[in-house]
């Protein structure tokens, strides 16, 4: 998405979303919910009282009274060395805004994501912003990392397995025709809902901070997004989690290649492999380059007594 002033991005959100930008606030609300929203407390001063939610994203989420409904409201926070340096502080107040974009867009594509209700930018006292999205749950559903656990306790049948398997490389690759690339692309930001038993099962995509749509998308580009994804399996199965079986990483690689457009599925230069047999190979090899750091990384998270996705 191209960058844009915040007052001209705000206003690619109406009709949906009534906006107010004040000075030190940015701020938008369905507009069929701002009145609701309103009598809870949360508006573009940043004065309403949240409950801790037991769910939580890369940090704890909270939880708004809106009625008799409760709002989980994602605050960012930055990862990684800069927590200690600028903790809930960003320099771009636009960053939830475009979330609500990019899944508008998802949605118009037939991609299930999170139900935004809200988002605000409110100017921090010591300089950036403090920012924040409200969001709907999805009750009952649990994130594909936790039903992939759930799988390896044998509490999942062959079927419903292979029914999440082939529903995860589809979305994927999806995904990928579309030209989305998200920016964390891993099963905990994955949410499976409580029907599994359908065929296929249905899933939502979560988080989608410094997602971008790209057109076209490049090969290379589309490989490493799916590099990201399978390189977490790969560390889980190396922990003793979420081993695929050989059938489950074809029917995931079959259902991605299934998703995209034939021309962006090259076969091999005398095309005598399946096109989900390319796609596989070019993931082994992708890892295989890359592996070697990652696995350093993830002996220094065991060290330290953290996990941090990735």
């Amino acid at each position: 998405m191209p960058r844009l002033a915040a007052r001209e991005l705000l206003e690619r959100l109406k009709p949906d979303f009534t906006v107010e930008v004040k000075p030190g606030s940015l701020f938008a609300v369905r507009t069929d919910e701002r009145e609701a929203l309103a009598r809870a407390g949360f508006g573009p001063e940043a004065r309403e009282a949240l409950t801790a939610s037991e769910l939580r994203g890369r940090h704890p989420l909270g939880e708004l009274a809106v009625g008799e409904e409760r709002l989980l409201v994602r605050r960012f926070s930055h990862g990684g060395l800069l927590r200690f340096l600028t903790g809930e502080r960003f320099l771009d107040p636009t960053r939830p805004f475009r979330e609500l974009l990019l899944a508008q867009r998802l949605l118009a594509a037939g991609i299930a994501t999170a139900d935004y209700v809200a988002a605000r930018a409110v100017r921090h006292g010591r300089g950036g912003w403090r920012l924040a999205l409200v969001f709907r749950r999805i009750r009952e559903a649990e994130d594909l990392g936790a039903v992939l656990a759930r799988r390896d306790r044998g509490e999942l049948g062959f079927a419903r397995r292979a029914g999440l398997v082939r529903a995860t490389g589809s979305l994927l690759g999806r995904l990928h025709e579309i030209g989305f690339v998200h920016a964390d692309l891993h099963p905990k930001n994955v949410l499976v809902g409580p029907s599994i038993r359908e065929e296929p099962p249905p899933l939502w995509l979560l988080d989608l901070d410094r997602s971008r749509f790209e057109a076209p998308l490049a090969e290379a580009v589309r490989r490493a997004n799916l590099g990201r994804f399978v390189r977490w399996l790969v560390r889980e199965r190396e922990r003793g989690r979420a081993a695929w079986s050989r059938g489950d990483v074809a029917r995931f690689f079959q259902a991605y290649a299934s998703a995209l457009e034939p021309a962006a599925v090259p076969g091999s230069p005398v095309r005598t492999q399946a096109p989900w047999r390319v796609e596989f190979e070019a993931c082994r090899r992708l890892l295989g380059r890359s592996l070697v750091a990652h696995r350093l990384g993830w002996w220094l998270e065991g060290r330290l007594g953290r996990t941090v996705d990735r």
